[in-house]
């Protein structure tokens, strides 16, 4: 990981309740990527589509590959990317999920913000 300045992304698109096939238009869907603490940036790369499965049942889904996006500033270990999809062309959002992308693999999980009158069961005084 701390080597690698290019990553590819796959995105699995499946429908709620898992049961039923997809159907997104790759243009419809957006890589979003933030370094560190940033804002989420649409990366502006237009997937590739695969079809993958079936899966017992017989299903297909969509899975698009957004090929080569830069990561360079992870081969420094103080740094980290996050990426999200968005399909703001979809009538209804996605039930998206978070990736990190670092040279550290450890689980990071963030600072906790405990407030002082929180009482000693909370951590507080």
């Amino acid at each position: 990981m701390d080597q690698a300045p290019l990553v590819n992304v796959a995105v699995d698109v499946v429908a709620h309740p898992l049961g039923a096939p997809a159907t997104v238009l790759p243009t419809l869907l957006h890589l979003l990527r933030s370094q560190n603490d940033g804002m989420l940036d649409d990366t502006g790369v237009i997937p590739a589509e695969i079809e993958v499965g079936p899966t017992p049942a017989g299903i297909r889904w969509p899975r698009f590959e957004y090929n080569n996006i830069d990561v360079s500033a992870a081969q420094d270990p103080a740094n980290k990317y996050f990426f999200a999809v968005a399909s703001p062309g979809l009538s209804e959002p996605p039930h998206t999920t978070i990736w990190s992308h670092e040279a550290e693999a450890r689980t990071i999980f963030p600072i906790q913000d405990i407030p002082a009158r929180s009482g000693a069961r909370c951590g507080g005084s």
